[in-house]
C-alpha cells in the first residue's frame, strides 16, 4: 500500500536491530568506535551514554558491604549530525538508526531510513562479527494537530477510529486521555503496538502523539534482500493501519495526493 501526503505528521522514525554475535567473538567497544568513525560527512558529533554498576569490594563479618566501587562503562555509543536529525547508535549487540524531522525539514521517507539502516549494518558487519539477526523493529512517532479542536465539542472517536468514549453523565468532558492497542499483522503474524496520547493544547488546537512500535517477521539471513522484505511487509501493514485509524475529515488534514 502506498500513498503520498503533502503534510505527513511523522516527527521521528527509527529502525532497531538486535544482532547475534559469532560464538568466538568477545564484545569490545573499540570496534564499535571504529564503525561510527567510518561514517564521516555530516555525522561528525560523537557521543556516549555511560552506565553505572555498583560492585561490593569488601564485606564485614555479617557479610554487609563496607566498600563499594562504581564501575563505569558505555551503555551505547553514537554519532549524529549537528542538527540532531540523523543518528546512528550502537549498544551491546544492537544497532539503531534514527531520523528526526526538524520543523522546517522535509520528511525523507521510509526508503531513505531503510537505506541508511542497511548501510549502517554493512559498516557494522565489516568490523564486528555477526552470526545473524535476533529481531528488527520499526518505530514511528507522529504529532497530529487538530485545528480548532476546542472551538466545538468533539469526542475522541470523532478523530480516531477505536478511541475510547466515556458517557457525558457522569464523566463530563474528557480533557486528557491515552490508550494503547496491540494487534497482529495477518500477513506476517507478528504484533504491532499503537499508543495515542492526548497532549496539552496549543491554544484552541488539539495535539496528539502517536507511537507505533512494529516488530518485523523473522529474518532468515543477513542479506539486504531478506531484511528489506521483512521491513517492507511491516511498513506496508503500518501504512494500512495509519490511514485506517483516522476519521475521513482528519485524514484530509495531511493533504493526501490523488
Amino acid at each position: 500500500m502506498t500513498f503520498k501526503l503533502k503534510k505527513p505528521p511523522v516527527i521521528e522514525a527509527w529502525i532497531q536491530a538486535s544482532l547475534e554475535p559469532t560464538p568466538e567473538s568477545e564484545w569490545s567497544w573499540e570496534p564499535v568506535a571504529n564503525v561510527l568513525q567510518s561514517f564521516g560527512g555530516d555525522l561528525d558529533v560523537f557521543e556516549h551514554m555511560p552506565s553505572f554498576s555498583p560492585e561490593a569490594k569488601k564485606f564485614d563479618k555479617d557479610n554487609r558491604p563496607t566498600e563499594i566501587q562504581i564501575r563505569v562503562e558505555p551503555r551505547f555509543l553514537r554519532v549524529r549530525n549537528k542538527q540532531r536529525s540523523k543518528v546512528v547508535q550502537i549498544g551491546h549487540n544492537e544497532l539503531l538508526v534514527n531520523s528526526v524531522r526538524q520543523d522546517d525539514e522535509h520528511y525523507p521517507g521510509f526508503e531513505a531510513l531503510k537505506g541508511s539502516f542497511l548501510e549502517s549494518l554493512d559498516r557494522y558487519r565489516e568490523r564486528i562479527p555477526v552470526l545473524g539477526v535476533h529481531s528488527i523493529e520499526l518505530h514511528y512517532v507522529d504529532l497530529v494537530v487538530i485545528p480548532g479542536l476546542y472551538d466545538e465539542v468533539r469526542e475522541l472517536d470523532d478523530i480516531f477510529v477505536g478511541a475510547p468514549r466515556l458517557p457525558e453523565d457522569p464523566f463530563g468532558v474528557t480533557i486528557s486521555s491515552s490508550w494503547s492497542n496491540t494487534f497482529v499483522n495477518p500477513t506476517s503474524n507478528v504484533p504491532i503496538q499503537l499508543t495515542i496520547e492526548m497532549l496539552a493544547p496549543d491554544g484552541q488546537d488539539g495535539k496528539f502523539r502517536m507511537d507505533w512500535h512494529c516488530w518485523c517477521p523473522e529474518i532468515s539471513g543477513l542479506d539486504a534482500e531478506s531484511i528489506t522484505s521483512g521491513l517492507s511487509v511491516t511498513h506496508d501493514f503500518l501504512l494500512k493501519c495509519f490511514q485506517a485509524v483516522f476519521k475521513p475529515d482528519v485524514w484530509k488534514l495531511f493533504d493526501p495526493l490523488p
